[in-house]
């Protein structure tokens, strides 16, 4: 009987093992169903949830984390595949520069869960009941589910706060490309930090080549990340001064859309991140050899 149970309960093991991220996706679209629309409640605003929370010093604050880690990532990783200790740097200010990258990555993530959290509760304000839960966007540092949740949060909060404000540039076919586009470069450049961890010299793909078509992509991941956070924070803001939710003026710029130049510019540097990536990874030796004079570089720096 024992023997039976100890057979059985392996089985039930394996078979969970091989569909689990299968049933995390599941959970993740549960999730969000149980915590966004309020299915168990009339939706109705509690006195205190019924404000507006400014997120104009949030904004910058969150993309300039968002750099920092972008551009910090590939080094930790370069740090870790070489037990902590490279001669790009000295031991001073190597300690520093890890730990700028180290504090900036885990205040990143703190800062998007709470930028996201805000920016729902203000949605909320703004439709005068709920309509999502602002705790959803707790899930999105989960593991496995983040790949549905972070993107489908990001989509639903910057399309619904430019509907408020400027309606006419609300284009839902515009928010799921930015969206997709944002994540999908992130999701590529950690791909290619893990599998950089694995490489091979002399591979196609070897840890020169895969860390240099990852630090491409993240850059232009972090560029359209910044401009959707960007973008939401400005929306809100813009929509809580025609309301009369604030009364300063100094947030009059924050809550101006951002100008023409500046998407053009920004579309630009994604543009060219993204077709130098594509050549590298089309030319792994060049990638390699670019690499590789990249670290020459920085060690004779």
């Amino acid at each position: 009987m024992v023997h039976w149970c100890s057979v059985r309960g392996l089985r039930v093991g394996v078979i969970i093992a091989r569909y689990l991220p299968l049933l995390l996706l599941v959970a993740g679209v549960l999730i969000l169903l149980l915590t966004g629309r309020p299915l168990l409640t009339d939706g109705a605003l509690s006195a205190r949830q019924n404000r507006f929370k400014s997120l104009a010093s949030a904004s910058p604050l969150l993309e300039a984390l968002i750099g920092i880690s972008v551009v910090g990532k590939p080094f930790i990783e370069h740090l870790q595949k070489n037990h902590w200790e490279s001669d790009l740097l000295g031991p001073t200010p190597l300690l520093i520069v890890v730990a700028v990258f180290v504090v900036s990555l885990y205040a990143m993530i703190g800062g998007i869960l709470f930028f996201f959290y805000r920016a729902i509760a203000n949605i909320n304000f703004f439709s005068g009941r709920r309509v999502r839960a602002p705790f959803s966007a707790l899930f999105m540092v989960v593991p496995i589910l983040n790949l549905v949740i972070i993107p489908y949060v990001q989509y639903f909060v910057y399309r619904r706060s430019r509907a408020f404000a400027w309606s006419q540039h609300a284009s839902a076919l515009g928010a799921a490309l930015l969206v997709t586009g944002a994540f999908g470069l992130l999701l590529i450049s950690l791909t290619c930090g893990y599998a950089g961890e694995e490489a091979a010299e002399g591979a196609v793909y070897d840890a020169a080549s895969l860390l240099v078509i990852g630090t491409l992509t993240g850059l232009a991941g972090g560029i359209l990340q910044a401009r959707i956070v960007d973008g939401i924070a400005r929306a809100q803001e813009a929509h809580a001064l025609e309301m009369g939710a604030l009364g300063s003026a100094r947030t009059l710029a924050a809550a101006k859309p951002e100008s023409r130049v500046r998407r053009i510019l920004q579309s630009l540097a994604v543009g060219v991140l993204v077709v130098l990536a594509a050549l590298a990874a089309l030319n792994p030796p060049l990638a390699s050899q670019v690499g590789h004079l990249f670290a020459q570089l920085l060690r004779g720096a």
